[in-house]
């Protein structure tokens, strides 16, 4: 019979987790912060952000809860980019004028003004491009998925329409 020791130990090195990490990740991923940037802070390997993820259910959700707001406000300053947007703006410039003295001499004479305007940002194509890809990668992706298994298909399917397609051009010019 073999003896067994009581207490056995735990092979390996102590996790440098703590639980305060939760709040510090969920702060900073609401910053912006990636896993890259957590493992930096942390001191540790990006894969150790992902087992933590994994192992941690709070800092998993505690990442989450931290990206979620980062991503909406770039999401929403994409779609405003993409679509064209106005603010408000308030411009102060300095306004000079010359005004004459009791004695007849002329001087100039200076104040602020403020001018209040709304500041127009056009749609932006390239915003718009990204939106689509990322929204609709079915239309517009950068390399479309082949509609069958057979590449030689997609190929005939491509001759077809384009060959339909100059059969209505030459019957349109008719």
């Amino acid at each position: 019979m073999t003896a067994k020791k009581k207490n056995p130990k735990k092979k390996g090195r102590k996790s440098k987790y703590e639980p305060d990490f939760c709040h510090h990740a969920e702060i900073l991923c609401t910053l912006g912060a990636t896993n890259e940037d957590l493992a930096k802070l942390f001191k540790v390997n990006v894969a150790t952000i992902a087992r933590w993820i994994k192992k941690y259910p709070d800092f998993c959700n505690a990442i989450k809860k931290g990206k979620i707001p980062a991503d909406d406000k770039v999401t929403f300053s994409l779609f405003q980019r993409a679509v064209g947007y106005e603010h408000k703006e308030t411009k102060a410039q300095w306004v000079e004028s010359e005004v004459q003295d009791e004695d007849g001499e002329w001087h100039r004479v200076g104040r602020w003004e403020t001018l209040d305007m709304i500041k127009h940002y056009p749609p932006d194509t390239a915003a718009n491009f990204i939106w689509l890809k990322n929204r609709r990668p079915d239309l517009w992706r950068d390399k479309p998925e082949p509609t069958s298994q057979d590449p030689k298909d997609d190929a005939k399917k491509m001759r077809e329409a384009a060959k339909e397609m100059r059969e209505k051009t030459n019957a349109s010019d008719s």
